[in-house]
């Protein structure tokens, strides 16, 4: 996960033919005698991007974030939830069976 900061928007990642977009939000904060913006992972966006069809599975602290199967050219939005600084991420083949 990005940092919190007053950084931009960080580039995508992939993994496993799964594009993690961050969607970024900003909320005004005490900086001194100022309020500043600071900027912080609200959701993640998740992009097949391959021909194979994949098994996804997020966690973070013990918690499901998302689990689900992905197709071709799908995509997927899910919260973080609050605190949060980093997930795990488990992609597998997930062929449909005859």
């Amino acid at each position: 996960m990005p940092a919190q900061g007053s950084g931009a928007k960080p580039a995508p990642n992939n993994l496993e033919q799964i594009q993690i977009d961050f969607i970024m939000g900003k909320k005004p904060v005490k900086q001194g005698n100022n309020m500043v913006p600071q900027y912080y992972c609200q959701s993640l966006r998740f992009i097949k991007k391959g021909s194979l069809r994949r098994r996804v599975l997020v966690t973070a602290r013990g918690r499901t974030i998302f689990q689900g199967f992905m197709a071709v050219r799908e995509s997927k939005v899910v919260n973080v939830p609050s605190g949060i600084s980093q997930f795990n991420m488990e992609v597998e083949a997930a062929p449909k069976t005859a």
